[in-house]
């Protein structure tokens, strides 16, 4: 079990669409704090479960865009020094 932190930054869009007012886009810059742990598959050597908690933020002009992530994934790592040799 390898727990690891992370913080991600990128560009979001939001779109604001009403039945009233042209449609409104903004691009803003964001960031994702994560925290997770990768476990051990017993699959193969080098591939792992990704298990992981992201809270996306964003502040725009109206309102700032707000997720929680939930995710579980695969991962493999190849050894390239390995590969070069």
């Amino acid at each position: 079990m390898r727990p690891y932190i992370g913080c991600g930054v990128g560009l979001f869009s939001k779109s604001i669409t009403t039945n009233y007012l042209p449609v409104y886009t903004e691009d803003v810059w964001g960031y994702e704090p994560k925290v997770g742990v990768l476990l051990d598959s017993k699959i193969l050597k080098n591939l792992f479960v990704d298990a992981s908690v992201s809270y996306m933020y964003a502040k725009t002009k109206f309102n700032a865009p707000k997720a929680i992530n939930v995710a579980v994934g695969l991962k493999y790592y190849f050894e390239f020094d390995k590969l070069m040799n």
